[in-house]
């Protein structure tokens, strides 16, 4: 559910790309009620060791973009913990058909 779960995807791919035994027969929903909130933290360093995770997963995650949304806000090297849900969860998923399109056809695309 939004952001706030969002790493949770990105930690079982992890584990499961470590070790195929685990999690093997686990899936991943990602839900965005809102994508406005998208969980947009400024990066550091030591991400990838505090997360326990390679540091690809981090850098795939990690953008240009304001730590809020709104175009007139400096971009910053950012993590984006929505990013990890949409990307590594094994099914992303909206709060309705109108939303996913509305977020598909958004010039930001929803991130």
């Amino acid at each position: 559910n939004d952001w706030h779960s969002a790493l949770v995807p990105m930690f079982i791919h992890a584990q499961r790309s470590a070790d195929p035994t685990m999690w093997k027969d686990t899936k991943t929903t990602f839900l965005c009620h809102n994508a406005v909130f998208q969980g947009r933290f400024e990066y550091e360093e030591s991400l990838a060791q505090v997360f326990d995770v390679p540091q690809q997963y981090i850098d795939s995650i990690t953008f240009m973009m304001p730590l809020k949304v709104g175009k007139y806000n400096k971009k910053v090297k950012t993590v984006n913990t929505m990013a990890a849900g949409i990307r590594y969860a094994d099914r992303a998923l909206t709060v309705s058909p109108s939303y996913a399109k509305e977020c598909a056809t958004d010039p930001e695309k929803g991130v």
